[in-house]
């Protein structure tokens, strides 16, 4: 699944955990070394050592005593409830992009804040739409200066400065 493809199986992060408790020193190499020797992705070790560090096992390139079945089980309910929380906001994107209304005003709604002033059309759904692109890949000559456009879409006064297209 796309929210635990960074997650270490049961026995990379059994295997890894062994290893680090035989260990007393731990410093850059002796890091860079464990997680390349053993495959572990960037993403799924970074966690890991955020975990350890959080728990204070990691602290200046020492690896204080712990258990690694303790620390198995803590690990993975603090993954479980982060799932949790990363499918709560997937879900929460998902009724976004599929929403009918207006996605500002959602979007705004996300945050707690209210549409101040209406802006014609201010997103897909309430019909602005992107600049049209023709077959060779060049953006049609009709298209506002960026810098105008810009300031149109944030409602914002007229720039000091020319353009130049």
């Amino acid at each position: 699944m796309l929210l635990e493809r960074d997650k270490l199986t049961d026995e990379q992060l059994q295997e890894l955990l062994h290893v680090m408790q035989k260990v007393n020193s731990f410093d850059y190499n002796a890091e860079k070394e464990l997680v390349h020797m053993r495959g572990v992705p960037d993403v799924a070790w970074r966690t890991l050592k955020y975990q350890l560090e959080s728990r204070g096992i990691i602290r200046k390139e020492q690896i204080l005593p712990f258990s690694v079945e303790s620390l198995i089980l803590s690990i993975r309910e603090e993954e479980q409830e982060r799932n949790q929380i990363k499918q709560k906001n997937l879900e929460a994107f998902l009724r976004w992009i599929k929403t009918q209304g207006c996605r500002r005003e959602k979007l705004l709604s996300y945050f707690n804040e209210n549409l101040i002033q209406e802006i014609q059309p201010c997103c897909d759904n309430c019909g602005a739409r992107l600049p049209q692109i023709n077959n060779k890949g060049h953006v049609s000559s009709s298209l506002l200066p960026w810098r105008k456009t810009l300031m149109e879409l944030f409602n914002v006064g007229e720039s000091k400065h020319e353009e130049t297209t």
